[in-house]
């Protein structure tokens, strides 16, 4: 019976000991990563690159030369179309006058 006891007792004691070395071990472990030269900190800063800048300004000046050189390409259609159509009215209706005073008459009078 009292080997059991001392058994048992002599397990309670390794297991303890075995605790105590985790503990331990863990303990170094933290302390290494405490003690751990970190790398040197530096003031950053935004990084904006002028090239990076230009050509945003760049895609944006583009975009907005092709807007507008839509919009004064359409408005020049526009007007000329508008002169067209006058130039069109005022021809057919020269060419109807002129067929109506100089025109040959057909009939038997």
């Amino acid at each position: 019976m009292k080997q059991k006891k001392y058994k048992k007792y002599d397990l309670e004691q390794r297991e303890k000991e075995l605790q105590e070395r985790e503990r331990k071990i863990i303990l170094q472990e933290l302390e290494l990563e405490i003690n751990k030269k970190s790398p040197p900190l530096y003031n950053t800063e935004k990084y904006n690159s002028l090239e990076k800048q230009n050509k945003f300004q760049l895609k944006k000046l583009l975009k907005i030369g092709k807007f507008l050189g839509i919009v004064v390409g359409v408005v020049a259609a526009v007007y000329i179309g508008f002169w067209v159509a006058k130039a069109v009215l005022v021809v057919g209706v020269a060419w109807v006058g002129y067929e109506i005073i100089f025109g040959q008459d057909n009939s038997d009078n």
